[in-house]
């Protein structure tokens, strides 16, 4: 007999049938990741970096091509582009291993 799940737990699924992302989008976040709680956040920073590309007209493979001289092309730009640094310093970020201070040292 079925028994039914708890809430939310349907929650944690992932598609991995689905296509591999761009190229230009790995190249600026790596593969997508498999932890499905770090999915949304890659989702949200390769759309930013389609709609960039697409309002802009950015084709090859660089993620966001060269730096606009315009002044709101450039605003563009920097956000996506700090979107893109900030997930790199969160996905890639190691923690220094812990250290024991007694403060006995000499």
């Amino acid at each position: 007999m079925p028994t039914a799940l708890p809430l939310g737990a349907g929650s944690f699924s992932t598609d991995f049938a689905a296509p591999p992302p761009p190229e230009w989008v790995q190249r600026a976040l790596g593969s997508r990741p498999a932890f499905v709680d770090e999915q949304p956040a890659y989702d949200k920073i390769a759309d930013a970096i389609t709609t960039y590309r697409e309002r802009y007209g950015i084709e090859g493979d660089e993620p966001l091509g060269p730096r606009p001289f315009e002044a709101f092309a450039r605003l563009s730009y920097n956000s996506v582009a700090e979107q893109i640094r900030s997930y790199e310093r969160f996905r890639w970020h190691e923690f220094e291993p812990p250290t024991l201070d007694t403060g006995l040292e000499r």
